[in-house]
């Protein structure tokens, strides 16, 4: 999907975001971070920053008004320095900004080590995800780190149905790990 509105979670210092509004893969950015965004990034055009934790942006209402502005959320991002099922949980807790058919790509830090600590940790997010997503992939792309999964999802419809594919989900990571 290119155009529409994004949200990246754990902006600072602005990879993900100067990614997506440049060549129109969003038309608005809004960066949730207390960090600062790189002085070329929080000077584009289409980025909107909010300088504190997600949490505090949703609770003040601050998200949801940045979000209505650009008629609603299209695609989340997220590479926060937590927890991965904290991480889940954020995430879950900003569906309400969201379209319906919000698409998530969201950076597990596996913070526990081997493979069966890995999969505990991608079972927990799965479940922490499932009120209002579909999760489609975990893999590890070119561009995660040793100990780094991006995890795939679609967000359910209101009624509670799948609105999209987590498969198709996936070939967007990739194409979004390549670069196109």
């Amino acid at each position: 999907r290119v155009g529409g509105a994004a949200l990246d979670l754990g902006a600072a210092p602005g990879g993900w975001t100067e990614w997506l509004v440049t060549d129109g893969r969003a038309e608005v950015c809004v960066a949730v971070d207390p960090g600062a965004l790189s002085q070329v990034v929080g000077k584009m055009r289409g980025v909107t920053h909010l300088r504190e934790k997600a949490e505090v942006a949703m609770e003040s209402g601050r998200l949801a008004e940045a979000a209505a502005v650009c008629g609603g959320i299209d695609l989340v991002v997220s590479d926060m320095n937590m927890d991965p099922r904290a991480a889940s949980r954020l995430v879950e807790s900003v569906a309400p900004v969201l379209k319906d058919d919000a698409m998530l790509l969201l950076t597990l830090k596996m913070v526990k080590r081997g493979a069966a600590a890995g999969r505990s940790l991608e079972a927990e997010a799965r479940k922490a995800l499932e009120g209002h997503w579909v999760v489609g992939e975990v893999r590890q792309l070119f561009s995660n780190g040793r100990h780094e999964r991006t995890l795939v999802a679609t967000r359910r419809a209101a009624d509670g149905s799948a609105t999209g594919s987590g498969a198709a989900g996936g070939s967007r990571a990739a194409a979004a790990d390549s670069g196109s």
